[in-house]
């Protein structure tokens, strides 16, 4: 609407709640971790996320799960750091 600040899709209903997916800012940084050249960060990032989700223990309300972005997030760097 005409007069708002809100850009489309960034979820101001729930801003601040750390509820928000973080799926597609991470696949973004991945895409651009690969335009750099740097493929094995990106495949690591990629890695660990898909297999967030895959295992469905951890995962944000709109995946089925009832976890936090943080605690979601929080997973996914937990199984980066282990693919070292």
């Amino acid at each position: 609407p005409a007069g708002t600040s809100e850009v489309h899709g960034t979820a101001p209903d729930i801003a601040g709640m750390d509820l928000a997916n973080p799926t597609a800012l991470l696949l973004s940084a991945v895409m651009m971790l690969r335009h750099m050249g740097l493929h094995e960060h990106a495949n690591r990032i990629q890695t660990a996320c898909f297999d967030t989700i895959r295992e469905k223990k951890v995962l944000t309300k709109d995946l089925g799960g009832n976890s936090k972005c943080s605690e979601f997030t929080s997973e996914i760097c937990r199984r980066v750091q282990d693919l070292d």
